[in-house]
């Protein structure tokens, strides 16, 4: 494999979109994974790898590391080894800054079957979020307890596979801009409402939250029949352009979808 640096210059040359990235690593083969992961990974995440007891886990933390460290070295001339993360009190990760190190801003979320990470050069505050669709979940009682009242409500009017995609888009968005806040779980999610009514996603806070909802803008990215991606950047307002990519690390393709 190449080290990803070849087309950093040109192909990521415009202008300030968020670029998304997608890894559907369950078509990859198990051992290159690992093996790229080796190269790759710092003694601290090969160590929390192993000590994961399923091999799906196993694969799925070796591909989410493989993407978020290639992806990157796609922004900046350093090698995909060579990146190191903080972790903020919120649990957010974020770079450690390099000499001539670009500004990046960066977050990543994984699900069975799809890693994804978000990129910006602009925009401080980015989260993505993915889930499986293909989950059991018990749709009511998790929206009673971390959904609005009026998401509740749109719930309510909606059975089988069609109440569960809308209770997916929600937890996505929800969870996205939890992640670009950095806040974790600490905020509550009853108290904002994800408005799914316009061409683009759109948030409404409470009044107990000190949040500008003019501020933030959301997109739902097409990542196929069983899952679905959400980000949320705080852009000062400004639109949102998002470009999506499918990540290959067997052809180090990057191709726009």
């Amino acid at each position: 494999m190449g080290d990803g640096n070849d087309t950093a210059g040109e192909a990521y040359a415009e202008a300030d979109p968020l670029d998304v990235w997608l890894f559907f690593y369950q078509r990859t083969a198990p051992d290159l994974l690992h093996e790229e992961a080796q190269c790759l990974m710092s003694a601290e995440e090969r160590a929390r790898c192993e000590r994961l007891v399923f091999e799906e886990d196993r694969l799925l933390f070796a591909a989410t590391r493989i993407l978020v460290r290639r992806v990157l070295s796609c922004y900046a001339d350093v090698s995909p080894d060579a990146w190191r993360f903080v972790i903020r009190p919120g649990g957010k990760p974020e770079l450690e800054r390099l000499p001539a190190m670009p500004a990046l801003h960066f977050n990543v979320t994984n699900t069975p079957g799809l890693a994804a990470c978000a990129v910006s050069r602009v925009h401080p505050r980015v989260g993505i979020d993915a889930e499986c669709i293909a989950r059991d979940i018990e749709v009511e009682g998790i929206a009673e307890s971390f959904f609005s009242v009026a998401e509740r409500a749109a719930l309510d009017g909606l059975t089988g596979l069609e109440q569960k995609r809308l209770f997916y888009r929600y937890w996505t968005l929800k969870e996205s801009y939890l992640k670009a806040r950095g806040d974790g779980l600490a905020l509550p999610l009853d108290r904002f409402s994800m408005q799914l009514d316009g061409v683009a996603p759109r948030v409404s806070f409470d009044a107990s939250l000190a949040d500008d909802a003019d501020r933030w803008r959301f997109a739902e990215v097409a990542a196929g029949e069983k899952h679905l991606v959400s980000v949320a950047v705080d852009s000062a307002g400004a639109r949102l352009t998002c470009r999506v990519r499918q990540w290959d690390p067997l052809t180090e393709a990057m191709r726009s979808r």
